[in-house]
């Protein structure tokens, strides 16, 4: 039921043999279903704002047959609802700005990815995401997190306030992800210049389109 919820396919999700009862005949395939239920069961109770996170394990079918089980370590966080200006819950709460919880969800992927090899771009379709506001970093080949709005029909469901958002992060894939080579030069002889650049862009454009033609500009 949680899964259903939440947009996801339990087909995907591998069978429990000797279940205790019907909610627990899958193994989890995300932890996102679970943060959602904890927050649910928190806004019913009149928190007005909360921040969560679990690390833990995942497990997907693999193979052909669908009799491979694929086991991975994530770590996923979800924001919602009205928050404080400071993050130590000090100051008065404030009302949600548009997109705040997006950028502090991708914000927290960027701290976690500081210092590995990752390149940011548009996500493989994902239902617990909204699909226009929704980011995934890759290492070659593979994909190292996703973070973004949560989808609508999934914050419905659970009678979540809109603009919550999410993170997934593959613990296991970083672990094996090559870290960032440092850089150095010499410091310029010449003052330095601070340049503010507006782009205009259709709206059809993707942000991978952008970053592409921005980063085949001579330097």
């Amino acid at each position: 039921l949680e899964l259903k919820r939440s947009g996801l396919e339990a087909g995907a999700a591998p069978e429990v043999l000797n279940p205790l009862s019907e909610d627990w005949a899958h193994l989890r395939p995300s932890l996102v279903p679970g943060l959602l239920k904890a927050a649910a069961y928190n806004f019913r109770r009149g928190v007005r704002g909360l921040r969560l996170f679990e690390l833990g394990r995942v497990y997907l079918k693999e193979g052909k047959d669908g009799q491979g089980i694929a086991e991975r370590a994530v770590l996923t966080g979800l924001v919602a609802g009205t928050l404080p200006e400071r993050p130590d819950w000090t100051q008065r709460w404030q009302a949600v700005e548009p997109n705040r919880h997006f950028y502090e969800a991708k914000g927290a992927c960027a701290e976690l990815l500081a210092g590995f090899a990752v390149e940011w771009g548009e996500p493989k379709p994902d239902p617990l995401l909204h699909p226009k506001a929704s980011v995934q970093a890759s290492v070659p080949g593979q994909e190292a997190a996703r973070a973004g709005l949560l989808h609508p029909s999934v914050a419905q469901a659970w009678d979540i306030p809109p603009g919550a958002a999410v993170f997934v992060v593959e613990l296991e894939l970083l672990s094996q992800a090559a870290r960032a080579t440092a850089k150095l030069e010499p410091p310029s002889p010449y003052p330095s210049i601070v340049r503010d650049l507006s782009i205009a862009a259709p709206e059809s454009a993707r942000y991978a389109e952008i970053a592409g033609c921005l980063r085949g500009l001579p330097s």
